[in-house]
């Protein structure tokens, strides 16, 4: 408690993980701007919001949701998540009428567009972020049979996408390039 030394070097690596997540931001902002997708009517996709608690599972983490939608009727969010001690995750979480759009894409494109990082989740709660097996399956890997199954039972879709924190530094550019991928697979209006 009276070591100051530990306090002092997890505000100056806060600030900086922060000042990433408002460059992702910022990236996002621009990516969205030059692009045609279709987004759901309120999204939005001018501030976002940064987030930050210490304890998922035991660890700090800071968020960036951006684009992003909150409503009872559904659910529009793109999640780049930064989990102390463990890695980045990029997800996108939909619900509603975008999620039946989404989830037919997904389905017509799953062993064609996805790369092998590219996760789907499988548990109940879309607000689980780890990539435990009783979490996520890679889409690739995943029979189509059964993910057709999943996503019939789910009132959700999520993909997820994991960062090394070690490539940090790079978070704004991963977080683009996934943002744009993702919207690509699931959101353009090409069949």
């Amino acid at each position: 408690m009276h070591e100051r030394r530990f306090f002092r070097l997890k505000h100056r690596t806060t600030e900086k993980l922060l000042s990433l997540l408002q460059a992702a931001r910022n990236e996002l902002a621009r990516v969205c701007a030059e692009t045609t997708f279709h987004l759901p009517s309120g999204t939005d996709c001018s501030y976002g919001k940064i987030s930050r608690g210490e304890n998922y599972r035991g660890y700090p983490y800071l968020l960036l949701d951006f684009p992003r939608l909150f409503s009872h009727e559904q659910i529009f969010a793109f999640r780049t998540m930064i989990w102390w001690g463990h890695y980045c995750s990029f997800a996108l979480v939909l619900k509603g009428p975008v999620k039946d759009k989404a989830q037919r894409r997904l389905l017509n494109e799953a062993q064609k567009s996805w790369t092998a990082t590219d996760y789907l989740c499988i548990h109940t709660d879309p607000w689980q972020h780890d990539f435990s097996p009783d979490n996520v399956r890679r889409i690739r890997q995943y029979p189509l049979p059964a993910m057709k199954r999943l996503l019939q039972q789910r009132d959700f879709l999520k993909l997820m996408r994991r960062w090394p924190l070690k490539q940090v530094d790079h978070l704004p550019h991963a977080a683009a390039q996934t943002w744009q991928g993702y919207a690509r697979n699931l959101l353009s209006e090409h069949p």
